[in-house]
C-alpha cells in the first residue's frame, strides 16, 4: 500500500472518531466499565447474527447472478465493508469495499452495483413497513403531540426514496442511454466511455436476472433483510437492558 493510502485511512479513521468523541463518546467509554464481562457476549453474539444474514443475503443475490460465494467468503466481504463503513465519514467506504471484494470473488462491477441496488431496495421496503409501527409504539410511550408531524415527514421521505429506487432499478435503461449523450459532452469522459458502457450492460443484465429470481428466494431475501435489521435495533435495547436500564 502507498504511504499515502495509509494516511488517508488514519485520516479517515480520526474524523469518524471525532464526532461521536465530541459528543460525549470519551464518557460513553467510561460507562462501559460497569458493565459484566458476561454482558458484552449476548451483544457480541447478536451483531455476528446479523452479519451471517446479511451474508447469506449476499450469497443468495450472487447465486441468482450465477456466481457460487462461499460461505466464508460472503462473512469476511460484509465483516469487512462493514468495518469499512465506520471507519470512513458517512459509511463512504463500504461501497468501494464491496466492489473490491467481490470483484476478487468472481462479480463484475457491474453486477456489484446490480447486488448492492436490490439489497438497497429490500432495506428501505422493510423501513417503510416498520415505520408506521415505531412511530406509533413511540407515541404511545411517550405522549409527545408533535410525534404525528415528524411521523409523516419521516414516512414521506422514506416512501419517496423507496420510489426514486425502484424507478432508477426498474427504468435504468432510459437513465442509461440519457447518460450515454451525457458522456460525449464532457471531453475528460470520452476515453473512458467503453469501459463506462460495459459497466451499464453489466448492471442492466444483472438486474433482469434479479428480478428474474422468483416468488420464494425473494421471500427469503426479505425475511434475512428483515431479521438483520431486527437484530441490529434490538443490541441497544439488550445493551441498556444488561447496564440496569429499564427499558
Amino acid at each position: 500500500m502507498r504511504r499515502s493510502g495509509v494516511w488517508l485511512i488514519l485520516l479517515s479513521i480520526a474524523l469518524s472518531l471525532a464526532v461521536p468523541l465530541a459528543y460525549g463518546g470519551i464518557a460513553a467509554l467510561g460507562a462501559l466499565r460497569e458493565l459484566a464481562a458476561a454482558a458484552f457476549a449476548p451483544l457480541l453474539l447478536m451483531a455476528m447474527l446479523s452479519w451471517l444474514c446479511s451474508a447469506a443475503r449476499l450469497r443468495l443475490l450472487a447465486r441468482a447472478l450465477g456466481v457460487h460465494l462461499s460461505a466464508n467468503a460472503a462473512v469476511s466481504t460484509i465483516v469487512s465493508c462493514e468495518f469499512a463503513a465506520v471507519t470512513t465519514p458517512f459509511g463512504s467506504g463500504s461501497m468501494p469495499t464491496h466492489v473490491l471484494l467481490l470483484s476478487r470473488r468472481g462479480l463484475s462491477a457491474g453486477r456489484t452495483i446490480a447486488v448492492m441496488a436490490m439489497d438497497r431496495v429490500m432495506d428501505l421496503i422493510f423501513f417503510a413497513t416498520a415505520l408506521p409501527f415505531a412511530f406509533a409504539g413511540y407515541g404511545l410511550d411517550s405522549g409527545h403531540g408533535d410525534l404525528p408531524r415528524w411521523g409523516a415527514i419521516a414516512g414521506t421521505l422514506l416512501l419517496t426514496g423507496l420510489c426514486l429506487l425502484y424507478a432508477l432499478v426498474r427504468h435504468h435503461l432510459f437513465l442509461v442511454v440519457h447518460l450515454g449523450r451525457a458522456i460525449t459532452l464532457i471531453p475528460w469522459l470520452k476515453t473512458k466511455r467503453r469501459r463506462l458502457a460495459r459497466l451499464f450492460i453489466q448492471f442492466h443484465n444483472s438486474m433482469r436476472l434479479l428480478f428474474k429470481m422468483g416468488r420464494g428466494p425473494l421471500v427469503v431475501l426479505y425475511i434475512l433483510c428483515m431479521s438483520h435489521w431486527l437484530i441490529r435495533y434490538s443490541i441497544l435495547p439488550v445493551l441498556l437492558w444488561t447496564a440496569g436500564h429499564g427499558v
